[in-house]
């Protein structure tokens, strides 16, 4: 079975961006960079007290956001090559890494940051991801791509 890839868009995450935000033990927005809001065409006041799952886009699987938080309670670094929504729909990747502050003040829980990816990358998360949704295995394509490779490694084990 064929999977189809969409091309990889260029345009709206430069080279040397870094987006950043800040999220609560509720899981929403603390904190946005002004990058953040550029990229993503949300006013701070849009941002700000809203839970971080508005910037998830709808075709990335459910198991990537379970996979983050559970990774960030257990107090582990999580890294992995997903698909973010803009405001207007549009859909751009980014290299997010997240981490727990761990002497952070009680609002200010997690640090999230997002950088451009390969577009190998995004290809290859592309694919794994479609077969995450259909609920099949394409492990060795994804497993050619170390930036998503502890995503790969976390998900085998649960199924």
């Amino acid at each position: 079975m064929s999977i189809a890839i969409a091309p990889v868009p260029d345009d709206l995450l430069a080279l040397g961006s870094l987006l950043v935000l800040n999220a609560d033990n509720q899981r929403r927005i603390t904190y946005c960079n002004a990058a953040l809001q550029d990229t993503s065409g949300y006013q701070r006041g849009e941002l700000l007290g809203r839970p971080l799952a508005m910037l998830d886009h709808p075709e990335m699987p459910q198991e990537l956001r379970r996979d983050l938080w559970a990774a960030l309670e257990a107090g582990d670094t999580w890294s992995a090559v997903v698909q973010q929504r803009c405001k207007n729909g549009r859909g751009y990747w980014v290299l997010a890494t997240a981490a727990p502050l761990r002497d952070a003040q009680p609002e200010v829980r997690f640090v999230i940051a997002h950088a451009r990816p390969t577009p190998e990358a995004v290809r290859a998360a592309q694919k794994l991801y479609a077969a995450m949704r259909r609920g099949t295995t394409l492990w060795q394509e994804a497993a050619a791509c170390s930036l998503i490779g502890d995503t790969v490694a976390r998900y085998q084990r649960r199924v």
